[in-house]
């Protein structure tokens, strides 16, 4: 029983969906699918149409939901600090990605899309998320 629970922590299999799966899109065709998971304090989310480094892969991000504004965010080691990188964020009604190492550093700007809403699923977000787990939380985790 015991390594049974060991299996399922290293499988991630703690991550429980708070809500709904949505779908955002920007104007060149990303697409950003996100499931707010573990009451709301960590963020699942796969990245597809953006190219880079980040193409394809899906990622458990810290959450900060402070009512008007919300940030996605993952810390980066430098030295023996480590520096926060928000990289989902909403402002002012919109939500914007900011991939790392990519060529727009204003961001690409996502809106609400129902249709691609209706397709993502909170499993399948899960199910990635967990691929991912043995990736330490402090770096994006990437899976394929």
């Amino acid at each position: 029983m015991i390594a049974l629970a060991m299996l399922c922590t290293l499988l991630g299999a703690d991550y429980k969906a708070s809500n709904t799966a949505k779908a955002f899109v920007g104007p060149l065709g990303e697409k950003v699918e996100v499931v707010e998971v573990n009451d709301s304090k960590q963020l699942i989310a796969r990245v597809s149409g953006i190219g880079g480094e980040w193409e394809g892969r899906t990622f458990v991000w810290d959450y900060d939901d402070r009512g008007e504004s919300k940030e996605a965010s993952f810390g980066i080691k430098r030295g023996s600090k480590t520096e926060t990188y928000n990289a989902l964020v909403f402002r002012q009604g919109g939500w914007s990605l900011y991939p790392q190492g990519g060529k727009n550093r204003d961001g690409i700007h996502l809106t609400y899309s129902k249709e691609d809403s209706a397709k993502t699923s909170s499993d399948e977000l899960i199910k990635a998320a967990n691929a991912a787990a043995a990736v330490p939380k402090s770096t994006p985790q990437p899976t394929k």
